[in-house]
């Protein structure tokens, strides 16, 4: 399991405290996930060879075909010419721990500094813990023993040098072709990161297509309506300008129609009222009329109205009276007019005419 970091009393930029976490290769770095396992072709030191792979134990070699494709070789290192140290550290970065090991190496090593190489291997011991195998070499007895395994290398002119302690993890000595390794897992990790990526684009982008559809189909929607808008602009104003045109014609309509409804009216009140009555005025709102006026006799005159065709409703909000000395009564009469009224009236109009056509040619008949 990964471990955690101890709290640290120095002061690092976000650029560190971002970096540390990925350049521990002790850990379960996140970015391991995305590295391949490399085939290691490896040259043991008892004549055999094997076949590694991450985080997984040697394996011998049963077809020769398993390891002819790969391009990666390492050699073993004999136990007897290696000096070994260990160091338990506490936790830190890989970087660090490089550094440590290093120095360990250095000032341990009874090698001179030119012919010195060395190589570690850090792994977790305890929770805030590092235990550190360091090995140390000369560079000329490496090289030595490079050059003697001659055939065995199969062309392979720049090997890694590793060393066992009873791990599946090597420790890589460095200074040999353990270069070439990291830049091919580089690679291939940054193809993979690349190729995840696009998929991660093209899922986003999927995703993400009906909404752009219906985000492109609105805009598209409001450029029609407000170029729809625009082309419309004039005829909208002439049908404003037709509605208040239209208004004012039914407007005008109506004060004609109340102006021929009163004519009517006192055309109608006319006939039924006798001859002995005067009008003072005359209030009409909607199918009722109200009457102000001198009659001889007020009862006589609404039973007159009462029994005209086209009036009903006849009736006297005030009293009548008589003032001294008159001759005539003032009264206060209302009356509402039936819907067919003037049709009615009409009706008696023609009656009359054809009553009063009759009466002379009776009289000329007549003896």
């Amino acid at each position: 399991m990964p471990l955690s970091d101890p709290p640290r009393s120095d002061s690092r930029s976000l650029w560190d405290r971002l970096v540390d976490p990925l350049s521990r290769r002790y850990r379960e770095s996140w970015m391991d996930r995305f590295t391949p396992d490399t085939l290691v072709r490896v040259l043991l030191a008892d004549g055999g060879e094997a076949v590694w792979r991450q985080d997984a134990a040697l394996q011998s070699v049963v077809p020769a075909l398993e390891t002819a494709s790969s391009p990666i070789t390492a050699v073993e290192y004999p136990e007897d010419r290696l000096l070994r140290r260990h160091l338990t550290l506490p936790d830190m970065p890989a970087t660090e721990v490089a550094e440590a090991a290093g120095l360990d190496a250095v000032t341990s090593s009874p090698f001179r500094a030119d012919d010195l190489v060395w190589g570690h291997l850090c792994q977790p011991l305890t929770p805030g813990k590092l235990s550190v195998d360091i090995v140390l070499a000369s560079r000329k007895q490496v090289q030595q023993y490079l050059d003697q395994l001659g055939a065995r290398l199969a062309g392979q002119t720049n090997p890694e040098v590793w060393a066992f302690a009873g791990s599946t993890a090597p420790v890589v000595i460095r200074g040999f072709g353990e270069g070439i390794r990291a830049r091919r897992q580089a690679r291939q990790r940054w193809l993979l990161c690349g190729l995840l990526f696009v998929a991660w684009c093209l899922t986003v982008g999927v995703a993400l297509t009906p909404t752009a559809q219906l985000r492109l189909r609105a805009i598209e929607a409001i450029a029609a309506f407000d170029s729809l808008h625009q082309r419309t602009a004039a005829l909208v104003l002439k049908r404003e300008s037709l509605s208040r045109a239209v208004d004012q014609l039914t407007a005008m309509d109506e004060i004609f129609s109340e102006r021929v409804r009163a004519v009517e009216i006192m055309d109608l009140l006319t006939r039924a009222l006798p001859d002995d009555t005067s009008l003072l005025s005359m209030q009409i709102q909607g199918a009722k009329v109200r009457l102000t006026g001198q009659t001889a006799n007020t009862a006589d005159l609404m039973q007159k109205l009462s029994a005209y065709p086209g009036l009903r409703d006849v009736n006297a909000p005030s009293a009548a009276t008589r003032p001294l000395g008159a001759n005539k009564e003032s009264f206060s009469i209302e009356i509402e007019l039936t819907p067919g009224a003037f049709k009615d009236a009409e009706s008696n109009r023609v009656g009359e005419s054809r009553n009063s056509a009759a009466a002379p040619a009776q009289k000329a008949s007549s003896p």
